[in-house]
């Protein structure tokens, strides 16, 4: 055969058919390696705690043809860290499923990885390892020797969401009272989107604790300074903090009386409104009975000195006169949608 391919005459096919061949025999060659390796590992089954910021990332569960999740994004590096097989399974359970585009600072996964096998507290450094290799937005806080029988869902004690937003326009002290009013077991139909997968679904939650606190005062303009939302529960549905938090928002802003989320909660209304923004929601804490951190060193200044320098771009652009800000009444959109759900800049 002279190599010469019959539709392009080109002589360089067949070698780059050679070069694939060899590339596809070293990758059986790795891949039986790595079969032999994990025949003789111990496989241990442990909790992470795990931060991210999700702007970026497609939510945490793993989807079919979606590869910017944040479990596939941790699963690989985990992979190439040795450390899972996939063949053989790692039973993956985790705390709380977040959207795409929210984030989370104690996020709890747990899953079989491969041991050192010898006992005792020596043990490979598994959040050292695998934020090698993880991008700088996705972080392991720490790791636990939680044995085969935990579950990271459900037996969770609590789960705390937090809700970043500058004040703008909204009346603090009505927020605050109205935030009482979701405290207590309550059908939270009406701030949720309905699960069609469940023939009877279940919308009665517990909102055991609420709170609007101030994270960063602004002096010169209050109605600038940043507050957070502190939501306490054992369980939410399905965008149930994003529809509270637009109600909330709506009442801050005098475009709905309080009254309509006791309204809302009773079923005795149908009520349209839009959705708060993904991007300031954050999976805050997860606490777990028994389960003994192992804390790990984590550097995140460079997100910071990035997220530093760009607000300051934005801030120097806005203060030459030309783009900004209208009035800080566009923060928030009064024409009854959610505020939040568009860019702040005008």
């Amino acid at each position: 055969s002279s190599g010469i391919n019959a539709d392009t005459g080109s002589l360089r096919e067949p070698k780059r058919e050679v070069t694939n061949g060899k590339q596809e025999a070293k990758r059986r060659q790795r891949e039986e390696k790595r079969r032999q390796l994990f025949e003789r590992s111990t496989m241990r089954h442990i909790a992470l705690k795990v931060a991210y910021f999700g702007w970026k990332y497609s939510g945490l569960a793993r989807q079919i043809n979606t590869p910017d999740t944040i479990e596939e994004i941790l699963l690989g590096a985990c992979e190439r860290c040795c450390l899972i097989y996939e063949a053989r399974g790692y039973r993956v359970t985790r705390c709380g499923r977040t959207d795409k585009g929210v984030s989370a600072f104690s996020q709890v996964i747990s899953l079989d990885l491969r041991s050192k096998g010898e006992g005792g507290d020596e043990e490979y450094d598994y959040p050292a390892m695998l934020n090698t290799v993880l991008p700088p937005h996705i972080r392991v806080l720490a790791w636990a020797d939680v044995g085969l029988e935990f579950d990271a869902r459900f037996q969770v004690l609590f789960r705390s969401y937090r809700y970043f937003f500058p004040l703008c326009d909204m009346d603090l002290e009505v927020m605050r009272g109205a935030c009482q009013r979701f405290i207590g077991t309550h059908c939270f139909r009406g701030f949720c989107k309905a699960d069609r997968s469940q023939s009877d679904p279940n919308y009665t939650r517990t909102i055991s604790y609420m709170s609007i606190d101030l994270v960063t005062e602004n002096a010169q303009n209050p109605k600038l300074s940043i507050y957070s939302i502190t939501i306490l529960g054992h369980a939410f549905l399905w965008h149930q903090i994003r529809n509270m938090v637009s109600i909330l928002f709506r009442v801050g802003l005098g475009l709905d009386p309080p009254s309509l989320i006791s309204a809302l909660l009773e079923r005795s209304v149908k009520y349209s409104y839009g959705m708060a923004s993904e991007i300031p929601l954050v999976l805050y804490d997860c606490e777990f009975e028994n389960v003994k951190w192992r804390k790990a060193e984590v550097d995140l200044g460079k997100i910071w000195f990035e997220s530093v320098v760009q607000t300051t771009l934005i801030e120097d652009l806005m203060g030459g006169g030309d783009v900004g800000v209208r009035s800080v009444g566009d923060l928030c959109d009064t024409k009854g949608q959610s505020v939040m759900s568009r860019p702040f800049i005008s």
